[in-house]
């Protein structure tokens, strides 16, 4: 019996986040924004992307770089416009099927919640075909869906942002 017990207080204590799925009223909330990231996507409207990456992206951004918030997200904007002009982007799909929502907090103490969405995307460059599986992490946090595309490249970033990410597997 002792050892429930010891079970029972590891476990209630324990920091660790569990998954849930998600309520209708989240699913239908983030399939709303992940409809107009997508359309976004394949009408190559990055400024309509970074509208939907999280604000503490480009805050954190601007405070290395040394200039405002929104000059980061133009600045974002901006360089994705460049590498992505030679592209063409022949299909973006987004599986919100079975999907499970992890509650958190942030640093400073508010709620946060995210899921994982895997997605696709077939492009063409330079006459060649590519295509691309990877995820998009979607938060919601101040009564909001936030979506980021992950790139191994950004988890210091991420991490800098949202360190309770530092266990999640991408």
């Amino acid at each position: 019996m002792r050892y429930v017990f010891i079970f029972l207080a590891v476990f209630l204590t324990s920091s660790q986040a569990f998954a849930r799925p998600l309520t209708p009223a989240e699913y239908s909330s983030l399939n709303a924004v992940v409809e107009k990231y997508t359309a976004d996507i394949l009408a190559k409207n990055f400024d309509g992307v970074t509208e939907v990456a999280p604000h503490k992206i480009f805050d954190h951004l601007s405070s290395i770089i040394g200039k405002s918030t929104d000059e980061a997200r133009k600045m974002v904007v901006e360089q994705t416009v460049e590498l992505m002009e030679p592209v063409t982007i022949k299909s973006f799909q987004v599986n919100l099927t079975g999907l499970n929502m992890t509650d958190a907090q942030n640093k400073d103490g508010s709620s946060v919640s995210f899921t994982i969405i895997p997605y696709s995307m077939e492009m063409i460059l330079g006459g060649r075909a590519y295509s691309e599986s990877t995820i998009l992490l979607a938060l919601y946090e101040t009564n909001h869906w936030w979506l980021v595309r992950f790139d191994p490249e950004q988890t210091e970033l991420l991490l800098a942002i949202y360190p309770f990410l530092k266990n999640v597997e991408f």
